[in-house]
């Protein structure tokens, strides 16, 4: 990732946690959580384990 698409995600990141009223302390987390190959499909037990790994 280039420096301008790290500008970019790190702002979409800061809209994401202002609407969940919540600031991730490790954004890597937060990147991990959205780019897990599970989040662009439907619900399955393969996302909710890894959500549950994340422990916030």
């Amino acid at each position: 990732m280039n420096l301008w698409q790290n500008v970019i995600m790190s702002e979409k990141f800061k809209k994401l946690e202002k609407l969940l009223g919540y600031n991730f302390k490790d954004k890597s987390l937060l990147k991990a959580a959205l780019s897990h190959k599970s989040a662009r499909s439907g619900v399955n037990n393969e996302r909710l384990e890894f959500l549950k790994r994340l422990e916030f």
